[in-house]
C-alpha cells in the first residue's frame, strides 16, 4: 500500500493487515473467547453495541457457536483454527492474511470461510492466502506467488502459472492432474475442473 511498514506503529498495522496463524494457539493469550474476540476491538476504541455485532458476525461467519465464557484451549483444532480466524474478521482489516486456513477444517466449513472470503473482496478487502494446496488455490486465488527457500520465483494469473505443468514439475510441485488433462486434450491455460467440462462441451458441439 506504499508505505513503510518500519515506520508504522503496530496498532495502526494490525487495522490494515489481520493475519491468522496456522497455529491457532499461538493467537490465543486470554481466558475465554468473549475476551479473545473482543480485546482488540475494545482497544481499538469501539462501542460496546458495534463489538458485540461484529463478535456476533465474524462467529457466524466461521460458523462457531460456543458459549463465550468457554477457554478457547477447550476446543478442539478446528474449532481453535476458526476462533482465530473469526478474531482477526471482526476486525475488518484492508487485508487479510492466513497461513493455512483450511488446515483442521472439514470441506463443509472450508467452503464456508471460502464464501466468507470471497464477500469480503467484492467488499473491497483483500486476502493472501499462504497455501501448499494447488487445487484450492486454483479455485480460489486471482494471482499466484510461488515461493522457493523464501524468494519468489514466480508470479503470475493462476491459470498461467499452474497450468504450467513442466515448470512446476522442476521446481518441485505435484501439477494439478486437472492441469495435465487439460494440456493432453490442447487446452491452454485452463486448471478448473469446471472449465475443462465446459470447453470439452463447446468443443462436443462445434
Amino acid at each position: 500500500m506504499g508505505s513503510d511498514t518500519r515506520r508504522i506503529p503496530t496498532s495502526r498495522l494490525s487495522r490494515i493487515v489481520g493475519l491468522v496463524h496456522q497455529n491457532p494457539e499461538a493467537q490465543f493469550f486470554t481466558s475465554t473467547i468473549w475476551e479473545e474476540m473482543t480485546i482488540a476491538l475494545r482497544r481499538a476504541g469501539l462501542k460496546r453495541e458495534e463489538v458485540e455485532e461484529r463478535v456476533k458476525w465474524a462467529l457466524r461467519v466461521v460458523d462457531l457457536n460456543k458459549p463465550l465464557d468457554l477457554s478457547p484451549h477447550l476446543l478442539s483444532f478446528g474449532e481453535k483454527h476458526r476462533l482465530a480466524i473469526a478474531t482477526i474478521l471482526a476486525l475488518k482489516p484492508a487485508v487479510l492474511v492466513l497461513d493455512e486456513p483450511f488446515s483442521g477444517l472439514d470441506y463443509k466449513r472450508s467452503l464456508q470461510i471460502l464464501s466468507s472470503l470471497r464477500k469480503y473482496v467484492e467488499e473491497g478487502g483483500s486476502v493472501v492466502l499462504v497455501a501448499h494446496d494447488l487445487q484450492l488455490i486454483s479455485e480460489v486465488a486471482d494471482r499466484v506467488a510461488v515461493l522457493e527457500k523464501g524468494r519468489i520465483v514466480r508470479v503470475g494469473r493462476t491459470e498461467q502459472v499452474l497450468s504450467d505443468v513442466d515448470w512446476l514439475s522442476e521446481h518441485g510441485f505435484n501439477p494439478l492432474q486437472s492441469a495435465v488433462l487439460a494440456r493432453k486434450i490442447g487446452l491452454t491455460g485452463v486448471v478448473k475442473t469446471r472449465d475443462i467440462a465446459d470447453n470439452l462441451v463447446k468443443k462436443l458441439k462445434a
